[in-house]
């Protein structure tokens, strides 16, 4: 079984996001926009297990406002990028890491971000979205374990409320 640790941000606006999600993300219909904070695994950690894990990374960690603009690309990816919260979510990030039984693979820099799409045709989706200047506003108040099926769909296992 597939796992990961993400954030969902509940934007009132959210629906600007879903608009450029369903022209080019591949992931669509089967997870909300997400922060990913743990990339998927498999491992040999039950559910309890890592739930109780979760919760000791992000006690003491208050809830905290988000604020998302902008699109850029790295490589075929479409990102919506994060102005504000971008330190606390690299800190739940590293402390997760740091008390998994695997590393975080440094090979590639971490940018706290919402994939907006996953194309081949990078440079066409970038210029579909050059007048999308919106802001996306709201408060992270919870880390989420989630499981992935065979089909890609994400199912929320635990969510975790932040102090």
């Amino acid at each position: 079984m597939r796992r990961s640790i993400l954030l969902f941000p509940k934007f009132d606006n959210a629906e600007l996001i879903e608009r450029i999600r369903s022209e080019h993300d591949p992931l669509y219909g089967l997870i909300s926009p997400r922060i990913t904070l743990v990339f998927p695994f498999v491992d040999d950690i039950d559910n309890n297990a890592l739930e109780d894990i979760v919760i000791r990374c992000t006690k003491g960690i208050s809830p905290f406002k988000l604020v998302m603009q902008g699109i850029t690309a790295n490589g075929n990816y479409l990102f919506l990028n994060v102005k504000s919260g971008n330190d606390n979510i690299i800190e739940i990030k590293d402390t997760l890491y740091s008390h998994l039984p695997f590393e975080y693979n440094r090979q590639y820099t971490y940018i706290p971000h919402i994939t907006l799409g996953n194309t081949e045709n990078i440079n066409s989706a970038l210029a579909s979205t050059d007048d999308f200047n919106y802001t996306f506003e709201t408060t992270i108040d919870r880390v989420c374990i989630e499981t992935i099926d065979g089909e890609e769909k994400s199912h929320i296992l635990f969510q975790i409320i932040l102090d």
